[in-house]
């Protein structure tokens, strides 16, 4: 039983486990900047916010509000379902880093603040 108790711990600590749980998640994160993956840091004219529930996200663009369901993928990765938005108005025309802003990726958290990495660039958020 003990060599069993020790082969789990030895496992999951391993990177493709998911040092990540929706309970570090939960709440309200603030969109700090975005650093395109051209190296380049933005920082809209907007507050942007993301809002991790049990299932479900949402999220806002410059006008517009999305909700979503999400899970985690056992190497840290947030997938993103069934997105529904507003529309309002067309967000990209009201503030350029609405264009910038998917919140599908690897996720990463660093000194209590939350990075989404993906095919952008990178999304640095603290919690609310």
């Amino acid at each position: 039983m003990k060599n069993i108790l020790f082969l789990l711990l030895f496992i999951t600590s391993f990177p493709g486990f998911s040092q990540i749980n929706k309970s570090q998640l939960k709440g309200t994160w603030k969109l700090d900047s975005v650093v395109t993956s051209s190296g380049v840091a933005m920082r809209g004219n907007v507050d942007y916010y993301l809002t991790f529930n049990d299932s479900t996200i949402s999220f806002n663009k410059a006008v517009n509000t999305c909700t979503a369901k999400y899970r985690l993928t056992p190497a840290d990765s947030l997938k993103i379902t069934g997105t529904g938005c507003t529309k309002i108005c067309c967000d990209e025309e009201q503030d350029f880093l609405s264009i910038y802003i998917t919140y599908d990726g690897r996720l990463k958290m660093k000194n209590g603040n939350l990075i989404v990495n993906n095919q952008n660039g990178a999304i640095y958020l603290h919690k609310k």
